[in-house]
């Protein structure tokens, strides 16, 4: 409770007549998805091996690989590197909008309201490996605005 209002009556509601196997806005336009990402580390690339990005006026740019003095074609195969990121999704689901309470214009939940709701399928081309941190519990978050706009965070 947070004053007067109960908070898990307005997280209950969102499970009545929801289903999340079908986008908001199902038949209508699609679901615009922005994503944001805040690199924390960069690691793994190999220190013999460098790239140098040639532009001309920011517009047309050529990567060129090194190794040592000694440069190699453009199309040399791609190097390996991990990044270490936050990674957020932004959306609107119409469904999960509620009425603004005072004190209560977003509601911020964990990781296991995420299992009860439609979540964009992002991916990344060429990726190799991936994981979530889960160091002691998930590092993913929720924060359920009003309006229904809807940010989550993982790491």
């Amino acid at each position: 409770m947070l004053g007067d209002v109960n908070i898990s009556a307005i997280l209950d509601s969102f499970s009545v007549s929801y289903d999340k196997r079908v986008r908001p806005n199902y038949g209508g336009p699609p679901v615009e998805v922005g994503v944001t990402m805040y690199v924390l580390s960069i690691s793994s690339v190999s220190e013999v091996l460098m790239m140098k990005v040639i532009c001309d006026n920011f517009v047309h740019c050529a990567i060129f690989t090194f190794f040592g003095d000694q440069e190699l074609s453009t199309d040399s195969k791609p190097k390996d590197f991990t990044l270490d990121f936050y990674f957020r999704q932004f959306w609107t689901d119409p469904r999960l909008a509620y009425r603004k309470r005072p004190g209560v214009e977003t509601l911020s939940v964990g990781s296991e309201f995420v299992k009860s709701i439609w979540v964009p399928d992002t991916f990344f081309v060429n990726e190799k490996q991936s994981y979530f941190h889960i160091a002691t519990t998930s590092n993913e978050f929720i924060r359920v605005h009003h309006s229904g706009s809807i940010t989550r965070s993982m790491r």
